[in-house]
């Protein structure tokens, strides 16, 4: 602090003290003190009120418009220019892009699998382990139970479940998302595009 600096404070304060002690027998000190209390609490349960609002309604579901950095409107030409030239592909009817995570000490790889419509997307797909930098749509993630996506998101607007009854696909229109679950765990997640013919199983139970 530089002394001219110093010298304003201290000036400050002892004009302070000063008016206070001239005032202190004129004043009411009672209620003084009882306003003081009143403006403070009424201002630390209005920060609290809006601290809970926000936590409320920041834990409701939301949307999803983007997952794996591609909206689901990006066109192909997008894709390549974000992603590169797919690792795999069938006829247009998806494009997989496959990576190695020996960096992060997994003999597994991670699969990203975006299906199209004609041209359109119409969802982008999480399919691997659970690592540090794995995705995750609303605090869920590969791992993540089946309670914890129906705590999060409620019940789908569509259950598909395969022909052997050991996975099953949970599908939110109105959220835009899909999770696919296998013994009581996320084993993959993603997008979808509701506009597009619903995401299931080939063979359903």
């Amino acid at each position: 602090m530089q002394l001219g600096s110093a010298i304003f404070l201290s000036v400050v304060f002892l004009s302070l003290l000063y008016f206070i002690n001239t005032k202190k027998n004129k004043w009411n000190w009672n209620i003084i003190l009882k306003r003081f209390l009143i403006v403070s609490f009424s201002l630390l349960l209005i920060i609290t009120i809006i601290g809970l609002a926000y936590s409320f309604f920041n834990e409701l579901p939301k949307q999803e418009k983007e997952f794996w950095g591609l909206k689901l409107n990006s066109t192909k030409s997008d894709i390549k220019f974000l992603k590169g030239v797919p690792t795999e592909s069938e006829n247009g009817r998806y494009w997989a892009y496959v990576f190695d995570l020996t960096a992060v000490n997994s003999p597994e790889q991670a699969l990203y699998i975006i299906f199209f419509e004609d041209d359109k997307i119409r969802s982008i797909i999480y399919n691997g382990p659970r690592y540090n930098n794995s995705p995750k749509i609303q605090n869920i993630g590969i791992g993540s139970t089946y309670k914890e996506v129906i705590d999060k998101f409620g019940s789908p607007d569509y259950v598909s479940i395969s022909s052997d009854e050991l996975k099953r696909a949970l599908i939110y229109d109105k959220y835009k998302v899909y999770f696919e679950i296998s013994k009581n765990q996320v084993i993959s997640l993603g997008i979808i595009n509701p506009e597009c013919e619903r995401m299931k199983y080939k063979i359903e139970k």
